[in-house]
């Protein structure tokens, strides 16, 4: 009966931790977003509950200037991004990144960015015109790559280069000849 306060103030101290983590957690993520977890496929289809956040939709100019560290889905889809900066620095653990329904216009800084882990970028329905050469090939173990639906009219010859990893490639809908 006397480690009975003991125990007490184990429990409420392990609790306080708890919601602290908890709460430190949500900070990091990006205002109006939503950051849980969340099931997700991977493009082999295994099954896998996966730290995502989702800013679908908020009209958005630019990415989030600062994610959480475990994130390993970023949905960006429906927004008025029309460039990817330079600056931005995605979690190392990142495996899908969509950015459908955008204003891209070009895919050459996403060469500069290397993220060894992402699996699946889906690019659709934006204003793409072109993949120069090597545009990709910071995406070494990319799987899945989503172009449909853009104004893609030119793919360089080492557009592809660096992407030993890829299954789907998804080009349809697009002016190519």
């Amino acid at each position: 009966m006397k480690d009975m306060p003991l125990r007490i103030h184990v429990l409420l101290g392990l609790a306080i931790t708890t919601l602290v983590q908890a709460v430190d957690k949500k900070a990091d993520c990006p205002q109006l977003c939503t950051c849980e977890i969340r099931p997700w496929f991977t493009p082999r289809s295994i099954y896998m509950e996966a730290s995502t956040v989702d800013c679908n939709d908020l009209g958005l100019l630019n990415f989030p200037a600062r994610l959480p560290a475990d994130t390993q889905i970023l949905l960006l889809q429906t927004n008025n991004i029309a460039k990817i900066e330079y600056s931005i620095d995605f979690p190392v653990n990142l495996t899908g990144l969509d950015l459908s329904q955008n204003n891209l216009s070009s895919v050459t800084n996403i060469n500069v960015i290397k993220m060894p882990q992402l699996l699946s970028v889906y690019l659709e329905e934006n204003k793409l015109t072109e993949l120069p050469e090597k545009c990709l090939s910071g995406l070494s173990n990319l799987q899945e790559l989503y172009i449909n639906h853009n104004l893609l009219s030119t793919i360089s010859p080492g557009a592809f280069i660096g992407l030993h990893n890829l299954l789907r490639l998804h080009l349809n809908s697009n002016r190519l000849q």
